[in-house]
């Protein structure tokens, strides 16, 4: 990313340690509980079912069955969009991660304690094979499998009001909360067993009439409205930024990029707006945002990391009060240290009326003094504490960028090869794409690129298996392609005194890569035929083990990595 919010950002929420939400009570009989009089609380558009791993052995597990990956065209393939839908609401985008720590092995909490993670997956992947294997079919098929972490009991809200019925019955019962929108919690978090799951996927959708343009600047010295429904606006303006979007708690990107797009060509002009967002359209902005979200395929780069992007929350806390709150005082002092103005000040407002469903008639006060609520720390934990850690969030303002055109290059040692350059040059050619790409990203000046130029180009999350870089801006991917051809032939005597003949040489020079332009990032993960048809592509699509036992997101420095190329590019590889 291009600067980091540094201390602020590792600030403790000391003042919000009691916001927690309530971890169950030992020895809860959870078919005695009053569930009828949470019912009677919910609006009439709210549902409260019953679960059973059973429910997951027939809604969940046949897609998994399906194939993976297209090898067979005759053949369906597995979707997250099916299994979102549901009526249990409780599967998962991995397979595994309905069972305790993402591991269907048959063990008790004992048992597993005595085993280390390690011992526990090659116990259940002997051969490596990241696919089901028979041990494990039989182990999900068993619905007495004591390793089985899936909640009771389901609630869908539609509105505020049914969470926070959920809540204050969860309080007064003794009971916890998983919070769940697309089910890509890769620790399993958002589906545990002995809690009253509050799955969000039937919650109000926002994006659709969420686009604001933001137009003139109010003056600072203005105060703030009193329910702060300025605020998204003028902070948004405060960044320079043109407007904000309105994302309600159940959606997935997919909608969102959707929603944006429709705006945009409903333009006379054109496109007037870009949005910062994850590579996956199926996953949740509550999620990926609150845990940092590293927008790569998007301009994360030039724009910020997804808490960047945050203008102002709606959540329901443990304490039962809806809150909207946002920050109110800046510090716009010129300072490299933070891309956007310094949050000096938050402030927040607590929701009067939440189970009124048309918001027009909603009414925000000041809250109580007895709430306890220090809007400064929930801030600064909310965002990047992780999506459902402090409380349940019902819609999210993020701000909206200028239009900048995506250019897409298909460009890396596959493609290079495709050139037909001679496969026993692979290695030599591999490790100098790389060693370019860190001087591209980390130290652009040294090709002769700009920073800004540099910023605006950035890849996903999978740089070691798929080779496209996302540039910003028109023309922007020219900066990428010209330095490839300049460094290849400032390489080229190194090249020749290491045996590689002048004509790969030149020709690895000119194969700088494909650009593939659209209109928007909608444009390359929306799906153009089939059943899904209009419905963002599954990245990453359902598997069986959890996505972090092979892979994880780090946050490494530049300057080691511009210190340590080889080891650098072994860490991206391995």
């Amino acid at each position: 990313q291009q600067r980091i919010h540094s201390k602020d950002i590792m600030r403790f929420p000391f003042a919000i340690t009691s916001l927690l939400l309530a971890v169950a009570e030992a020895n809860v009989d959870w078919a005695t509980l009053p569930w009828p009089d949470l019912e009677t609380k919910l609006s009439s558009t709210a549902s409260l079912i019953q679960t059973e791993p059973m429910d997951y052995v027939n809604q969940c597990y046949p897609e998994y069955l399906k194939q993976r990956f297209p090898i067979n065209a005759s053949l369906p393939l597995r979707s997250q969009h099916n299994l979102v839908n549901q009526p249990s609401g409780v599967c998962m985008n991995q397979m595994y991660c309905a069972f305790k720590q993402c591991n269907p092995l048959p063990l008790t909490d004992v048992e597993a304690k005595n085993l280390t993670t390690i011992e526990r997956w090659d116990k259940i992947l002997p051969s490596k094979n990241p696919e089901i294997e028979e041990d494990a079919r039989e182990w999900v098929l068993d619905t007495s499998n004591p390793a089985y972490n899936l909640p009771a009991t389901v609630l869908f809200p539609t509105n505020p009001g049914d969470v926070v019925a959920a809540v204050a019955f969860a309080s007064e019962n003794g009971i916890g909360i998983s919070v769940k929108n697309s089910g890509h919690s890769y620790k399993g978090a958002s589906t545990k067993k002995d809690t009253l799951l509050i799955n969000m996927n039937r919650y109000k959708e926002y994006s659709a009439t969420g686009v604001v343009s933001c137009g003139d600047a109010v003056s600072d010295d203005e105060p703030f409205l009193s329910d702060l429904g300025d605020q998204p606006c003028r902070l948004a303006q405060a960044r320079g930024k043109p407007g904000v979007l309105r994302v309600g708690g159940g959606e997935a990107f997919g909608e969102v990029y959707i929603s944006v797009k429709n705006f945009n060509e409903a333009q006379e002009g054109g496109y007037v707006f870009h949005f910062v967002g994850g590579g996956a359209g199926t996953v949740s902005p509550m999620g990926w945002t609150f845990e940092g979200g590293l927008g790569g395929t998007t301009g994360g780069r030039q724009h910020g990391f997804g808490v960047d992007q945050v203008l102002q929350v709606e959540m329901v806390l443990p304490n039962g009060y809806h809150v909207r709150f946002g920050p109110t005082e800046w510090d716009d002092s010129n300072n490299d240290d933070y891309v956007y103005p310094r949050t000096t000040t938050v402030s927040g407002v607590c929701h009067d009326n939440p189970e009124e469903s048309n918001e027009s008639e909603w009414v925000w006060k000041p809250c109580p003094e007895n709430a306890n609520i220090n809007f400064d720390d929930l801030w600064y934990a909310v965002n990047g504490g992780g999506g459902g850690t402090w409380g349940v969030v019902t819609s999210l303002y993020l701000l909206l960028h200028d239009y900048d055109q995506p250019e897409a290059i298909n460009h890396g040692i596959d493609q290079i090869l495709a050139c037909e350059l001679p496969s026993e040059h692979r290695d030599a050619f591999e490790k100098e794409w790389w060693n370019f790409y860190i001087e591209f990203l980390f130290d652009p000046t040294a090709l002769g690129v700009t920073k800004e130029e540099s910023n605006k180009c950035a890849a996903g999350p999978h740089l070691a298996t798929s080779s496209f870089i996302f540039c910003y801006g028109e023309g922007s991917s020219t900066a990428y392609t010209s330095a490839w051809t300049r460094y290849i032939n400032s390489r080229s005597e190194a090249l020749a005194d290491a045996g590689i003949p002048d004509s790969d040489i030149n020709l690895v020079a000119e194969c700088s890569g494909n650009v593939i332009i659209q209109k928007d990032y909608a444009d390359f993960i929306i799906i153009k035929e089939g059943p899904l048809k209009g419905k963002a592509v599954d990245i990453p699509s359902p598997s069986y083990t959890s996505t972090s036992e092979t892979d994880i997101n780090l946050i490494v420095p530049a300057k080691y990595i511009l210190e340590n190329r080889d080891a650098a590019r072994e860490m991206i590889l391995t």
